[in-house]
């Protein structure tokens, strides 16, 4: 793979109206045209929040590490946009997200494949999310909220080196209520309730209709 420049940027606008409020507003691109290996939305090492979900009896920790998260597999001509509001009032927080991103992946640019090209059209995923935290206690040491996330993206199916496969428009989204405790500034115990859905994906792929739902509590220590 050929590698090419990448270009990151990021403006916001940040301000504490009164004692009691205070907002935020940033905007973020990333682009580029091709490389080696893009990690933008599959680079995070900690592992997946919901270990094993959704996966088949042979799944093993190492090739599965990303149980239930969703990644659409952009490595060439990648460009994302994300905006991101903030707003706090007292100990009452908001926090959104709306992402548009497109690319395609090695094969769909030409490289091992017999019908892929630059030309090829790029593949699109829209990402919004609404997170609300109510803060409290002393220092706002504990907290409860709730956050919603839908993911619509289509992706390629059956794809070889030989066969482009087909692509798919698919669907995900997640809502899960949760409380945390900040035991320490840098020690964190959380709980969630979490109920996630697929939809779009064909009879034959093991995410056909699936759901999963339950309780996960944590422990974090954060530097």
């Amino acid at each position: 793979a050929k590698r090419k420049p990448s270009i990151y940027g990021k403006a916001g606008y940040d301000k504490q109206i009164n004692d009691n409020l205070r907002v935020r507003l940033t905007g973020s691109l990333y682009t580029t045209k091709s490389s080696a290996s893009n990690t933008i939305f599959g680079g995070d090492r900690t592992g997946s929040n919901y270990l094993f979900v959704t996966e088949n009896t042979a799944a093993t920790l190492t090739a599965n590490a990303f149980s239930g998260r969703f990644n659409p597999g952009y490595r060439d001509n990648v460009t994302a946009y994300m905006i991101n509001p903030f707003v706090k009032f007292g100990g009452l927080e908001f926090f959104g997200t709306w992402e548009y991103a497109y690319g395609k992946n090695a094969l769909e640019n030409g490289e091992g494949s017999t019908w892929g090209s630059t030309d090829y059209d790029n593949r699109q995923t829209h990402q919004t999310a609404a997170e609300i935290l109510y803060r409290f206690g002393k220092n706002e040491k504990l907290y409860i909220g709730g956050r919603y996330i839908q993911v619509s993206s289509v992706i390629p199916l059956g794809q070889s080196a030989a066969n482009a496969g087909t692509r798919t428009p698919i669907t995900i989204d997640r809502t899960s209520i949760g409380a945390g405790w900040f035991i320490t500034r840098n020690v964190l115990l959380k709980g969630e309730y979490v109920n996630q859905n697929y939809d779009g994906y064909p009879t034959t792929e093991r995410l056909s209709g699936a759901n999963f739902k339950g309780v996960v509590v944590q422990g974090a220590i954060s530097f």
